[in-house]
């Protein structure tokens, strides 16, 4: 399966601007080969088999991986949760193109709860790649993030509260360019 929003292929590569309230850095985003992993259900405790895409970031040591889905993506990455504390490999973000308008799942920071994921239309967004038109997707009506994706192009813009802190601090994610082979 091919997805006409975020392109899949090895060696596809994004290069990233990240910033949060310790750091600014700049981050490269490879595609690498599809691998079976076991995703952990953190509701259940269940496990599924799943062919992801590895995802390879220049400033961390662990990949984390990418799920097609028909109406989207899914992002996995290593999580501590539970009590008593073990890792699995969860989902960690949604990002749905078509289908319900509105979508929800189970999320782990410090315990686990919900996000819910609401698709709030096209907007255009500028970044140092340029200017693309993006579906704008809301992570809990925009309380803790929004993200734009651009056909055939992916993630350009994400805005994200860095949990824990007081006041609400903020990550933010900038399309500088890419590589879509």
């Amino acid at each position: 399966m091919t997805s006409p929003w975020f392109p899949l292929r090895e060696g596809v590569s994004w290069n990233y601007s990240a910033t949060d309230p310790i750091s600014c850095r700049l981050v490269t985003v490879t595609v690498r080969s599809t691998v079976e992993i076991e995703v952990g259900d953190m509701v259940t405790r269940g496990t599924r088999r799943e062919r992801a895409w590895v995802l390879e970031e220049s400033d961390r040591k662990e990949p984390h991986f990418v799920i097609e889905r028909e109406h989207g993506v899914e992002f996995v990455r290593p999580r501590r949760f539970g009590k008593p504390e073990r890792e699995a490999i969860v989902v960690t973000d949604e990002y749905r193109w078509s289908g319900e308008p509105t979508w929800s799942h189970p999320v782990s920071h410090y315990v686990i709860g919900t996000r819910s994921y609401r698709r709030a239309g096209d907007e255009e967004v500028t970044v140092s790649a340029g200017v693309f038109r993006c579906l704008k997707i809301l992570l809990d009506e925009g309380k803790t993030g929004t993200v734009w994706l651009a056909p055939g192009v992916g993630i350009v813009r994400s805005v994200g509260v860095v949990e824990g802190l007081s006041p609400d601090r903020y990550s933010v994610i900038e399309l500088h360019g890419c590589d879509l082979r």
